[in-house]
């Protein structure tokens, strides 16, 4: 009896120790980039439906090539709020994804990729929204308008915001430098 209870004792030690060294791998593999101004943000909490809905956005390439997994998820930046929702930054391993459903972007922002951003319309005005984040605080992003103008964004912890009140239409050009 005494046998087959140190046994069962044996085994589930064996098995707790192996349960933690995976999560501890795990984890250490999946440690998120820190280096651009908006990973300086609070994480904010989505709801189920928002992670699913972001999550059937973002192909497996992308998820693959940027480290976007499931605890990215745990992770999320409140960006800005605009007219369309909640422009958000969720964070992977090898890159970033930017998301104003029902739209993301994603690329690796850093020394190659000054910034990452997109415009979303939803139909019924012709005024486009947006946002994205930024490599670094030196970094700006800007309109160019169809006419050859440029247009200021406005700036926000780590990246800029884009609202219907800038009057960003389509054959606009957003520019990061």
């Amino acid at each position: 009896m005494h046998r087959n209870v140190s046994l069962l004792i044996l085994t589930i030690l064996v098995a707790a120790t192996a349960f933690m060294s995976a999560s501890y791998a795990t984890s250490s593999r999946s440690t998120l980039q820190t280096h651009i101004p908006a990973l300086a943000l609070q994480s904010t909490r989505v709801s189920t439906n928002v992670q699913l809905s972001i999550s059937n956005l973002i192909d497996q390439e992308a998820r693959s090539r940027y480290g976007i997994t499931s605890s990215s998820f745990s992770h999320v930046r409140l960006l800005a709020a605009t007219e369309h929702g909640d422009l958000l930054l969720v964070p992977g391993t090898r890159g970033q994804c930017v998301v104003l459903l029902p739209a993301v972007a994603c690329g690796n922002v850093g020394p190659d990729e000054p910034g990452l951003g997109l415009l979303v319309s939803d139909g019924s005005n012709p005024d486009l929204v947006g946002g994205g984040i930024l490599a670094s605080s030196e970094q700006r992003a800007a309109i160019v308008r169809a006419d050859g103008s440029l247009a200021p964004t406005t700036a926000i912890t780590g990246g800029f915001v884009v609202l219907a009140s800038q009057h960003v239409q389509r054959g606009d050009r957003l520019v990061i430098n």
